[in-house]
């Protein structure tokens, strides 16, 4: 038995992932086994004994098989044996969140259901921003609904961490007030204050802030330090025309400039600009690698 979720909408999709396998173990039956099989721990012997065997005394399998369509390795591998799988008494869960439409074309005749989650928009972006915070206890009033949207658009999973956050009692900031508050965050960055920066950071994570928008107004930050440290031998006029900043930011930059060498500059935002891309596809963990970056300023 095949069930296949996919989409940009991790948060909704994992959520009926977790749906999947409370109700499985619901039937209360202790023969039952759960395997969850990725790429990096994926083994053709258990693959295989999973899509053909059964657990003694009417047990069954579920296994949650995830982002290993596409996967280079064990794709293949699995295209080959869907007819196999999706005659098998146990169950098999894919998970993914992107699929190529040759491959969901593929898959299609061999799944017993398949769900796509495209972000949620508009009224039915703020429906699941109500039904969330009644699942909370918490009310969410019309002044915050329409915060949490213009603050985080579809990002369902820090709009969920900042309504557990509201429902904690805390104040959740505007967006105009985070916005001018991630100022701080650079600012602390460029005067190498480390306690502040990682305070900061903290504060941000909690308030429910997507490590996604802190690496943007870091990496802005780290890149406005090296192209005018780069420039800092020039007057100011010919900065001005080359960079199209105002006189304030410029010298602001040329005194926190002093304080970083040109090299480490470029290591950093190498750094930081690799550890975007790799959490993009999963190799690496966007809010760790930031952190690590703030406590060794």
């Amino acid at each position: 038995m095949i069930y296949l979720l996919y989409g940009k909408d991790t948060y909704r999709s994992r959520q009926n992932l977790r749906r999947i396998t409370r109700k499985f173990f619901d039937e209360g039956n202790p023969k039952h086994h759960f395997f969850r099989l990725t790429p990096e721990n994926f083994n053709r012997d258990l693959f295989f004994g999973l899509a053909k065997s059964q657990t003694m005394f009417g047990g069954k399998y579920l296994a949650a098989v995830e982002e290993s369509l596409a996967d280079k390795n064990f794709g293949s591998l699995i295209l080959e044996n869907l007819p196999v799988l999706a005659g098998s008494e146990n169950i098999f869960v894919f998970w993914e969140r992107e699929l190529a439409a040759d491959l969901l074309e593929k898959i299609k005749p061999q799944a017993k259901k398949i769900q796509k989650f495209s972000p949620l928009s508009g009224a039915k972006l703020k429906n699941w921003i109500k039904m969330e915070s009644e699942n909370l206890n918490f009310n969410v009033s019309g002044g915050i609904l329409e915060n949490l949207v213009q603050q985080h658009g579809s990002d369902l999973w820090a709009i969920s961490r900042a309504l557990e956050t509201a429902a904690l009692g805390e104040t959740l900031e505007t967006a105009k007030e985070i916005d001018a508050a991630m100022f701080d965050l650079a600012d602390a960055f460029a005067s190498r204050d480390r306690k502040r920066a990682i305070l900061l950071f903290e504060k941000y994570q909690k308030m429910g802030v997507p490590a996604e928008d802190i690496f943007w107004r870091l990496s802005w930050q780290i890149k406005t330090l090296l192209t005018i440290k780069n420039l800092a031998s020039q007057p100011l006029f010919e900065i001005q025309k080359q960079t199209g900043f105002k006189e304030y930011p410029i010298k602001k930059a040329l005194v926190a400039g002093i304080g970083f060498k040109k090299e480490e500059l470029k290591k950093m935002f190498g750094k930081i600009l690799t550890l975007y891309h790799q959490s993009r596809i999963g190799a690496a963990e966007l809010d760790g690698g930031i952190y690590e970056l703030l406590i060794k300023l």
